[in-house]
């Protein structure tokens, strides 16, 4: 629901968008800062770049990196202005947005929504531990590609590739069709 946005930035427009509810409080701070960031982001390295030829795996992958990026700034702004936590701010945010989306049913459409902000977040928090905001910006030139490797940055860390897993044994009376290579 659109009541749940805090902010918005769109890239293909350059504008960014943050609602002022009842004054400006630390809530739209925190929100400035994670949109101001994807603003920056987008200056630097063309967030809005990123059309339908890009498939929806690498997609994924690209905004958990750009959320991510965003959460960890608007977190450590968070910190140096010494006031309440951001993980308090995320975990009421995350609890604001899933009540106003509750007409959304289950489990797998909430985790879609919330993937590239949580996984996301923890993505660049190890590129972060490796190398600071040199190694978060590496990863906007060599992006990663898959899901698989927000999940599981070590993949993305040490260039580890995706296998094809072998495919299942064909049960006795079944045919198989629809192999997709």
């Amino acid at each position: 629901a659109a009541s749940a946005i805090a902010g918005l930035y769109v890239p293909e427009k350059g504008e960014l968008y943050v609602g002022e509810a009842a004054g400006f409080n630390m809530l739209d701070e925190l929100t400035l800062a994670h949109e101001l960031q994807h603003a920056f982001a987008d200056q630097i390295f063309g967030l809005g770049d990123h059309g339908d030829d890009v498939i929806s795996d690498e997609r994924n992958a690209m905004k958990a990196l750009t959320e991510g990026d965003a959460e960890l700034t608007a977190a450590h702004y968070d910190m140096v202005l010494d006031v309440e936590s951001a993980l308090t701010f995320r975990e009421t945010s995350a609890e604001a947005q899933a009540a106003a989306g509750a007409e959304y049913p289950g489990f797998f459409v909430e985790r879609g929504f919330f993937f590239p902000y949580f996984e996301g977040t923890l993505f660049v928090c190890e590129l972060y531990a490796i190398n600071g905001w040199e190694a978060v910006n590496d990863a906007y030139a060599d992006p990663p590609r898959t899901t698989a490797e927000i999940l599981f940055p070590e993949r993305y860390i040490f260039k580890i590739q995706p296998e094809d897993p072998t495919d299942p044994p064909t049960p006795s009376g079944w045919a198989k069709e629809d192999v997709y290579d």
